[in-house]
């Protein structure tokens, strides 16, 4: 069994930002057209972080939107749930699942899959 433990979350702060604007698809099921798209929203787009030039790069933008309020850290350690919806030929699918931290093993140990392989549960890996 994986060993799991809860995360100070990191999320918008709506106040500062609409979330319509900042939101983005899985970056690998989007064409290149849409990406500038969604970049072009804003210049906190989640697509500024997830495919910026370099982590170098995504760093410095990381830190900068926490240091301006437009991203907030929670103060106390926490498990969170997610619900999504979306549709796929033409049926209405949800999948439900947590955010947390995960102890990383090596692939020979079998203790998480690649995502390619899990349909119920999301973890970030850190």
């Amino acid at each position: 069994m994986p060993e799991c433990k809860p995360i100070c979350g990191l999320y918008y702060d709506l106040k500062k930002v609409p979330p319509e604007k900042v939101v983005a698809p899985q970056y690998d099921i989007v064409s290149q057209e849409e990406i500038s798209y969604y970049k072009s929203l804003s210049p906190y787009n989640a697509f500024h972080l997830e495919l910026a030039e370099n982590p170098e790069k995504a760093k410095l933008l990381l830190d900068e939107w926490k240091k301006t309020g437009v991203l907030i850290k929670d103060a106390k350690p926490a498990l969170y749930y997610y619900e999504l919806e979306f549709k796929f030929s033409e049926k209405l699918l949800k999948r439900r699942g947590f955010i947390l931290l995960v102890k990383l093993h090596s692939f020979e140990d079998r203790q998480i899959l690649p995502h390619e392989r899990t349909y119920g549960v999301l973890c970030l890996l850190c």
